[in-house]
C-alpha cells in the first residue's frame, strides 16, 4: 500500500511475500532496489554467483536452490521478502 501523504513510500503488511512478475527489461529489479532494498532475493544475482553472469540461463535451476532456501529462512523468521525473477513459471510462483 502507498500512503497518500507520501506516494514514494511503500508500506507493506509485515510480514509479506512479494513476487515480482514481468518480462525481462521491464524494470522490476530497478524498482525493487529503489523501493525495497535489503529485502530483495534476486534470481539474477544468484545466477551470477553460481553461473557465468546474471543472464546465464543454464544456471537458473542451481540459482533457484538458493532462492528457495533464502526465502524459506526469511519467511520462517517472519521477515518481509521480495522475490525478483521473471516469474513466468506458474508452478514455481505457486510454491
Amino acid at each position: 500500500m502507498v500512503p497518500r501523504d507520501n506516494p514514494s513510500v511503500i508500506e507493506l503488511p509485515s510480514p509479506s511475500l512479494v513476487v515480482l512478475v514481468g518480462p525481462a527489461g521491464a524494470g522490476k529489479s530497478t524498482w525493487a532496489n529503489e523501493h525495497l532494498a535489503g529485502i530483495v532475493v534476486s534470481l539474477d544475482a544468484l545466477r551470477a554467483m553460481v553461473g557465468e553472469g546474471p543472464h546465464d540461463l543454464r544456471a537458473t535451476a542451481d540459482a533457484f536452490v538458493f532462492v528457495d532456501e533464502i526465502v524459506d529462512l526469511r519467511l520462517s523468521r517472519r521477515l518481509t521478502t521480495v522475490i525478483d525473477s521473471l516469474g513466468t513459471d506458474s508452478a514455481r510462483r505457486g510454491r
